[in-house]
């Protein structure tokens, strides 16, 4: 048992010292290098003024809204006609009550 492992412990070395003795840690020569052609976008620049069916909200131009909507914010939401309820995202008919009702008994008809 012990000439095995005196066997595996020279053999480990003789391996790690020919692997390091194979490896170039030298960094390679750098290779040729192309730059790629570029253009911009227009991007980074605030427009002057905007454009024909838009308007200005702080520095840039949004779509108007359609006729019966209402700007909130960056949103057009919809005018609700007067029978129904404004919800804010959605109009909603108004709700009625139906009563309290009765107790349910046997002799109800």
């Amino acid at each position: 048992m012990v000439n095995i492992l005196a066997f595996l412990t020279v053999f480990a070395t003789m391996a790690s010292a020919t692997a390091n003795r194979n490896d170039n840690h030298q960094p390679e020569a750098a290779s040729k290098f192309c730059w790629k052609a570029t253009h911009t976008r227009g991007i980074g620049r605030v427009p002057e003024s905007c454009a024909a069916g838009q308007e200005r909200l702080g520095l840039l131009s949004y779509d108007k809204c359609p006729l019966g909507m209402t700007r909130v914010g960056l949103d057009c939401h919809s005018i609700c006609p007067r029978e129904l309820a404004d919800q804010g995202l959605f109009c909603r008919k108004s709700e009625y009550g139906r009563g309290v009702g009765y107790p349910w008994s046997l002799t109800t008809p």
